[in-house]
């Protein structure tokens, strides 16, 4: 017959074990929120730069119906990143651009 004794080092034996996990799993659930709403805000208060067409337009871009075709998927992005994300890299004909050479990552993207 278990005593009291018995009983409460059963407790704290548990007490031990879920406590940490508690505490763990807690954690890893609010900072999981958290990335979530960083996110979340990331993408939703990004600036646009404007309207893509005209942009490929005043730039004379050699590859403009590539890059409006990209800027309609993603028309919150310069061209030259809308490209990247549709083609998987930067075009070559992207480099000369101003937009492209104003941004800074831009260094990150050259081939």
């Amino acid at each position: 017959m278990p005593t009291s004794n018995n009983i409460m080092m059963i407790l704290l034996f548990a007490a031990r074990i879920l406590i940490p996990l508690v505490i763990t799993f807690g954690i890893a659930y609010l900072y999981d929120r958290l990335e979530s709403r960083s996110h979340n805000r990331a993408v939703s208060g990004h600036i646009p730069f404007g309207n893509p067409s005209s942009t490929i337009h005043m730039n004379v871009c050699p590859i403009p119906v590539r890059a409006e075709t990209a800027c309609s998927r993603w028309p919150n992005l310069p061209c030259w990143l809308a490209l990247q994300l549709t083609e998987g890299h930067v075009p070559k004909e992207c480099l000369a651009c101003v937009q492209f050479e104003e941004a800074d990552l831009s260094r990150q993207f050259i081939d």
